[in-house]
């Protein structure tokens, strides 16, 4: 949800963003207009950034929505605590199931009105002595609630005053192993859409008596939110059932796992590990059964031996985020062909931002001949055209457009360069002969030396024109005018075999005054130089 307020406050906080405040501070600078409540922080998911609001501590307290929101959120259960068992005879045969994961609830672009909202973290429930663990507290957001997660199944000596007790719902609990030849209980069903059902407890051989069965005791693995607990198996509690991960928080994290139940063996099966579960302490061992995993929804594992408590359920957690901010989107203009020497704009004027909060444009050029754009750090630079290095040339150039919260967007844009031809035109002078003779002959030797090249009326004079293009591309249709000066009488020219095909020689009004040497049509190709060759007496 984008709202108003990033359009009056961009510039307030711009000077605040550039300074490398405490992630906790920057968050609060950015999140408090919008809400608050929990620990809050600010995390980029691609190319947007969300407000996250972590709910940690057991009990009530409000998210309060400065205005209206669409969220998403996470709202998990306390775990279940684990199940335990006491003793027969000061023999211990029987065995609890592991906690139960706390429900989860999860949904996205759910609305929120302005105003104060409960949230509630549930508590992990308390592990059993000799009997079922305590059910996880419930979550709650708003009118949405997480159950808590069942204790896992416990069993007594006693069927009559404490009967055989199975898990609760949320993730279903364990169910545990029962006294003597009495079938053992199975896990309890999870919370529908919030949890999975819980494993069964194992009975050891039937009809066995207070040791008859001792070696084959397990009690059943808790459920998890992401699935079912295992069943106990031959001296190994079923595994805890796995949880759900979320990236809600900007990273991932599991949460919901069932804990893992008790056994008489000598090790305890493990919940989830990467979901929260607790593991269940052996049956013969003194070890503490596993505890859940705070703020994660996790249930304990179930207590194998008679006397010991199960494992505690790991807390609840409820979190909320909404965005506030997306990247802005790049636009470095149309593809653009243009030939050398001339100017040329960039225009990245249609980079948009649909939080309109674009501060900054900075365009760099990536391949090509290298130019100096002026005004690069706008959104309309420019630059005149270099000679490419052979008739035509590629230059990217790639435009970075950033806003108000640092999220940035990058677009390039292509011109096709074409060169241009260069010609330079210079002109030497010398006299062919003093008096004179062959001046129209171009096929005539001149005299041998010396000549004097001074100005005597009747000597003839000899222009040589060197015309060069020094461009990467040929020249097209070159004009080129010599008018003679009054001071000469034109008697021949012509054009030297560079010239390309179609090169025209016209000597209009010639040998009278006024007389002009042209070239027009011409052709010259890409370094190369072509030659006009003139003569002339002296009046």
């Amino acid at each position: 949800m984008r709202v108003a307020w990033l359009l009056t406050v961009a510039a307030a906080l711009q000077a605040v963003l550039l300074v490398a405040l405490p992630r906790t501070a920057y968050a609060n600078e950015l999140c408090d207009p919008f809400a608050g409540g929990g620990e809050v922080s600010l995390i980029t998911d691609g190319n947007e950034q969300y407000c996250v609001h972590r709910f940690l501590t057991t009990g009530a307290t409000s998210f309060v929505a400065q205005q209206s929101l669409s969220v998403e959120y996470l709202v998990v259960g306390g775990g279940g605590g684990g199940g335990s068992s006491d003793l027969f005879n000061e023999i211990n045969f029987m065995s609890g199931g592991g906690g139960g994961a706390g429900g989860v609830r999860q949904a996205t672009d759910i609305p929120v009105l302005s105003g104060a909202h409960t949230v509630v973290v549930g508590t992990g429930g308390t592990g059993g002595t000799q009997n079922r663990g305590a059910n996880g507290g419930n979550s709650t957001f708003s009118d949405i609630t997480a159950i808590g997660g069942g204790g896992g199944g416990g069993s007594t000596f006693d069927p009559v005053s404490i009967p055989p007790t199975s898990g609760g719902s949320g993730g279903g609990g364990g169910g545990r192993q029962s006294w003597n030849d009495a079938p053992a209980t199975n896990g309890a069903d999870g919370t529908t859409a919030q949890g999975n059902s819980g494993g069964d407890g194992r009975n050891g051989s039937t009809g066995g008596t207070q040791g008859a069965n001792a070696p084959e005791q397990a009690g059943g693995g808790g459920g998890g939110a992401g699935g079912p607990g295992g069943n106990g198996l031959t001296n190994q509690g079923g595994t805890g059932g796995a949880g759900i991960t979320s990236f809600i928080t900007g990273l991932a994290q599991g949460y919901g796992g069932g804990g893992g139940g008790g056994h008489r063996g000598d090790t305890g099966s493990g919940g989830s590990a990467t979901h929260g579960g607790g593991t269940g302490a052996g049956g013969i061992s003194t070890a503490a059964a596993g505890n859940g995993t705070a703020n994660t929804g996790g249930g304990g594992g179930g207590a194998g031996r008679g006397l010991d408590q199960g494992g505690n359920g790991g807390s609840g957690v409820v979190v909320i985020r909404y965005l506030v901010n997306t990247a802005p989107k790049a636009d470095a203009g149309a593809p653009q062909s243009v030939t050398a020497f001339t100017a040329v704009s960039l225009d990245g004027s249609a980079s948009v931002d649909v939080d309109d909060n674009i501060i900054s444009y900075h365009w760099t050029q990536s391949s090509g001949t290298s130019v100096a754009l002026l005004d690069g750090d706008t959104a309309t630079p420019g630059f005149t055209a270099p000679q490419p290095t052979g008739s035509s040339e590629t230059l990217v150039f790639q435009l970075t457009v950033t806003d108000a919260f640092g999220l940035t967007s990058v677009d390039t844009v292509t011109i096709t360069l074409q060169g241009v031809a260069e010609l330079t035109a210079t002109k030497r002078v010398a006299v062919f002969s003093e008096n004179g003779n062959d001046c129209a002959d171009l096929n005539a030797t001149a005299p041998p030396e010396p000549m004097t090249p001074a100005a005597i009326p009747g000597a003839c004079i000899e222009y040589e024109i060197d015309v060069e293009n020094t461009g990467p591309v040929a020249a097209q249709g070159i004009s080129l005018v010599d008018e003679l000066p009054a001071s000469l009488r034109y008697q021949n020219a012509q054009l030297g075999g560079d010239w390309g095909a179609g090169t025209a020689l016209t000597t209009p009004n010639c040998p009278e005054p006024g007389c002009e040497i042209r070239v027009d049509d011409g052709v010259l190709a890409a370094g190369a130089t072509a030659t006009i060759t003139i003569r002339a007496t002296i009046n």
